[in-house]
Formats: structure tokens, sequence, C-alpha cells
């Protein structure tokens, strides 16, 4: 809160000079999350890494490369340039109190922010496509393949919004990282918080959609609670 109104009220070299001050003379703490931040994101990125090379090299060995695997392979090379953004927005100390900041660090952690903020919505819309794209390789119904186009296009569709509301968040676009800037900025919490929901729909969507075939299959019903949770593992 009181970030916020030190940034919202001053340039840039005077946030941080009073940001400064006002902790040294109110004792405020001198935390850190850079670590825990960096260590998380590595644990994330090293597990998506692996999983998809077991995923390619099993497909390669099998002869059957297909199109939702390609999709994937898009969403992990998006993924790595959100966090290589992301290293960079810890080089520049973010994670920290602004008063703990250097000149210039904000900036330079707000602009990787950006970066990173915008890479992720791409990614994030690329992944379920990919799911989606994989249904239809494994389900062959007229009316499922229909459902599985009208909700491709969803996603497509709110993962174009989401991005547009990012990209141009601030008018100019560099006043996001660069308060020294004059700029209208839209509301970053209402799209984040637009960009959530919309995920979980989508998610649940994805959840939902192959459950009707699957109990349809001719087996034991434990066979068929067996491979809609398996299913539902793998679209978690």
């Amino acid at each position: 809160m009181r970030s916020a109104c030190i940034l919202a009220n001053c340039i840039m070299a005077d946030s941080l000079g009073t940001a400064k001050v006002q902790a040294d003379l109110c004792n405020l703490p001198h935390e850190s999350r850079t670590g825990l931040l960096l260590a998380s994101l590595t644990t994330v990125y090293a597990m998506v890494c692996l999983f998809v090379a077991l995923r390619f090299a099993t497909r390669l060995l099998t002869k059957r490369v297909r199109a939702d695997d390609w999709c994937i392979l898009a969403a992990l090379l998006l993924a790595t340039a959100t966090y290589t953004s992301a290293y960079e927005m810890t080089r520049y100390n973010f994670g920290k109190h602004l008063w703990d900041l250097e000149p210039g660090q904000l900036q330079a952690a707000l602009r990787y922010f950006y970066i990173c903020w915008n890479l992720y919505v791409i990614t994030l819309g690329l992944v379920k496509i990919s799911l989606v794209v994989f249904y239809l390789q494994v389900f062959e119904d007229r009316r499922f393949r229909i459902v599985s186009w009208i909700v491709i296009g969803f996603i497509s569709l709110s993962t174009i919004i989401i991005q547009v509301l990012t990209v141009f968040a601030c008018t100019p676009i560099q006043s996001f990282w660069d308060r020294d800037i004059k700029g209208q900025c839209l509301d970053v919490g209402a799209i984040g918080f637009a960009n959530s929901a919309l995920a979980i729909t989508q998610d649940l969507i994805i959840l939902i959609m192959p459950m009707p075939s699957l109990w349809g299959l001719q087996m034991k019903r434990w066979r068929k609670i067996a491979v809609a949770l398996m299913f539902a593992v793998g679209t978690l």
C-alpha cells in the first residue's frame, strides 16, 4: 500500500528515495522473496522441460508425432522465453520491497514483468489448445469434434482479447514500466482477474468434455472411472 501510493505520486527516483527514508524512520522490514521466486520458477520450468522431452521421446520412438505435440512444443518455446524474462526480473531484485531496490532496478524489473506477463498469456492459451487438439485425435464422434472446434475458437478468441489488453495495458506502452512517463493505464488487477476466471472456466470445460464419451465406452464401470480419472489427471 505504501509503495503503491509513493509510485502513484512521485517520479521513480523520488519514489525510491522517499521509500528508503520511510523504511529507515519506521523500521520497515527488509524481507526478500526473490530466492523463493527463482527456485519455484526453476523447479516448475525444469519439470515442464522433462515432461515435454519424455513426451517427444515416446512419440519419436513410435514415429507418431502429432499436431498436439507441435502445439505443446511451441508452448514450451514460449515458456522458455517466459522463464528467461522471469529470471531477469529476479536479477533486478523483483521480490524485494521498494525501499530495498537500487536506482534503475524498479524500471528494469517492471519491463521484464511486462514481457513475462504477455508471454504467459499466449503460452497458457497454446497449452489449452493442445489438449483439445489431442481430444480431436482420440475421439471421432462428429458432435464431439464440433464441440472441440467451438472450444478451440473460444480459447483462441479469449486469448487474443486478453493478449490485446495486456499489450496495451498502458498508453503509451512504455509507461507500464517507466512511471516517469505520464500515461493512462487500465486496471491491471482486473485484467489479471479476468484472465484467471477465463482460465478456470476453460480448464473445467476441457476437463468435462471427454467424460460423456468415456462413460459410453463398453467396459466395466470401475474401468470407466479409472480411464476418466486418467484423463482428468492428464488435463490438470
